[in-house]
């Protein structure tokens, strides 16, 4: 990896009195890379499916849903009963600021057995201020198609700017496992879509197997794999072996900038080709490539607002002097 030092200038008007001279680095790499077979990929019929479930928290010392919460009242009435506890007053509502109702949601893969613990996510549903150290009670979680797949409970962890939003780790216990579909012919599915990555991942898994039949690239996105006859009756084990083998890709160059917080990731290789730019008050110029991260920066300490970077960033995007893709959330 070499390493070349240059400098960059940003030239603004005699109103704002600033010239910013900045040294920045530039990191010389290629933009192929390597990855497993499974950080790049699903497999089809091994994947991920997502569980929902309603679910009452208790215990939350005052910070649950008000008297106004009518989903609340009329879930800790029928918890209640479930007991055999029965209210005398019909139409008076229980006092449930300690309680709160919730959403809970979690994800499970078919390589989850019965009895494997996954994470939840537990968010309030009513106008509860916080459900932080409470406890979820005993909830069914169901996938897409209504079937109950797991239950969850425990204590909820939430931070101070997510008071009414948090997690419990191995919160819920799978009771009904997803089967595994895979055959002696499936597909491997790219989570990004590229033909020259499809054809990587077809020509590294041929050679690695000895066999130019075993795998063939059908388009951008799915590459069809047929299990060796070594390997009949034995198809997790295959698909386990695939999975670690290093695939050579060509990864697509991204800017992706927090409009709110400002904050900017991007790739080592992604930089603002030398350019002009006349922007309000400023007058940008860069002699030399500069990686767009330094380039945000120098903006940052100019003064220079994030609604203002952001509308700058978006006109080198327009001019061609940012090749990569920019992405703002």
């Amino acid at each position: 990896m070499k390493t070349e030092r240059f400098f960059a200038t940003l030239r603004m008007t005699d109103n704002m009195r600033k010239i910013l001279l900045i040294s920045v680095f530039i990191f010389m790499a290629g933009i192929s890379q390597g990855a497993r077979l499974k950080d790049i990929s699903t497999i089809e019929g091994i994947q991920s499916y997502q569980l929902v479930g309603y679910g009452l928290v208790v215990g939350l010392k005052g910070s649950g849903d008000s008297y106004n919460s009518l989903v609340t009242q009329q879930s800790v009435k029928n918890l209640l009963e479930h007991f055999g506890i029965f209210t005398q007053d019909k139409n008076k509502r229980n006092k449930t600021k300690n309680v709160a109702a919730v959403m809970v949601t979690g994800e499970l893969a078919t390589s989850k057995p019965k009895g494997t613990k996954v994470d939840i996510k537990v968010s309030s549903i009513g106008d509860a201020k916080s459900i932080r150290d409470g406890n979820l009670l005993l909830t069914p979680l169901r996938d897409a198609n209504g079937k109950d797949r797991a239950t969850a409970q425990g204590t909820i962890n939430a931070s101070d700017k997510e008071l009414t939003t948090g997690y419990i780790m191995n919160g819920a216990i799978v009771d009904l496992p997803i089967e595994s579909e895979i055959k002696d012919t499936f597909y491997i599915l790219l989570n990004t879509p590229d033909f020259s990555s499809a054809v990587s991942v077809q020509d590294t898994l041929n050679k690695q197997f000895g066999d130019s039949t075993l795998a063939k690239a059908m388009d951008g996105s799915r590459i069809r794999i047929k299990i060796p006859a070594s390997y009949k009756g034995k198809a997790l084990t295959f698909v386990s072996e695939i999975e670690k083998i290093d695939i050579a890709i060509d990864a697509e160059e991204k800017v992706v900038i927090n409009g709110t917080t400002g904050t900017v990731v991007s790739g080592l290789n992604v930089k603002v080709s030398p350019v002009r730019l006349n922007y309000k008050d400023m007058k940008i110029e860069i002699t030399k490539d500069t990686p767009v991260g330094e380039f945000i920066e120098m903006m940052y300490k100019s003064g220079v607002t994030e609604t203002e970077v952001l509308d700058i960033i978006r006109s080198l995007k327009s001019s061609g002097a940012i090749g990569a893709q920019v992405i703002i959330i």
